[in-house]
């Protein structure tokens, strides 16, 4: 009966805010414990021959520092872990980060060079010699079988790579050739804008000519009827 009011005793109480708390009797008896703690540490600390300023340093140390309280976040989209998750790296930025290793293949043993525990030809072989036998055929029938399928993967990983390197080749082809042909074809638009371009500045040349050509003509005549006499008034006998 003692024993079970006990640990009615040290059951946690449940509260509707789902927190837990302790039963106070339970509570009081941890508090003396913590303080007969300090009574200890402070007692070895004066036997030690240090100052107060120093046994306050330790206790301090001791207890840690009070933890901040923080707030609870709820995540409810994947932005938002990702966003706890970055605040949580970047709180500490000295702190390393762990890179997991990489397992290592699991490879068997060696074969024995030595095998022990073998009786000589002088004596029957017995039963200890056939459980030698048996575990030592086991192991390299095992051995067998993965270097069986290490060939094995070793061959895929090297078709697998032909056919990789194979498929390059090709798309580099490809390439190759669908860039020699838009080459081509701006090569040929260029020498088409050059061609209609030159055909419009021989037009404009052409034209430039004529237009001079009918300025001269044009300066000419106003020039001889500039450079004509002018003529004396007469009456024609007879005329009207």
């Amino acid at each position: 009966d003692e024993r079970v009011k006990k640990k009615r005793k040290r059951k946690l109480v449940l509260i509707n805010n789902n927190c837990c708390i302790m039963n106070p009797e339970i509570r009081n008896e941890v508090e003396l414990k913590k303080q007969r703690r300090e009574e200890q540490r402070i007692d070895e600390l004066k036997k030690a021959g240090k100052s107060k300023e120093e046994i306050e340093e330790a206790l301090s140390k001791y207890k840690g520092k009070e933890k901040e309280k923080k707030e609870v976040i709820v995540c409810h989209t994947v932005q938002d872990e990702q966003k706890r998750k970055l605040d949580r790296l970047m709180s500490n930025p000295n702190k390393e980060v762990y890179i997991p290793q990489q397992r290592k293949e699991w490879k068997p043993r060696d074969p024995a060079e030595f095998v022990r525990h073998v009786m000589g030809s002088s004596a029957g072989a017995g039963s200890g010699e056939f459980h030698v036998y048996r575990n030592i055929r086991k192991r390299e029938l095992k051995r067998q079988e993965y270097m069986e399928k290490k060939t094995m993967k070793e061959e895929l990983d090297e078709e697998f790579q032909a056919k990789m390197e194979a498929n390059k080749e090709k798309a580099e082809d490809s390439t190759n050739k669908k860039r020699a042909k838009r080459q081509r074809r701006k090569q040929k638009k260029a020498m088409a804008k050059k061609s209609k371009k030159s055909e419009a500045d021989q037009q404009e040349k052409e034209q430039a000519d004529s237009d001079e050509e009918k300025s001269d003509q044009e300066s000419e005549e106003e020039e001889e009827e500039n450079n004509k006499e002018p003529e004396e008034p007469h009456f024609i006998i007879g005329g009207k």
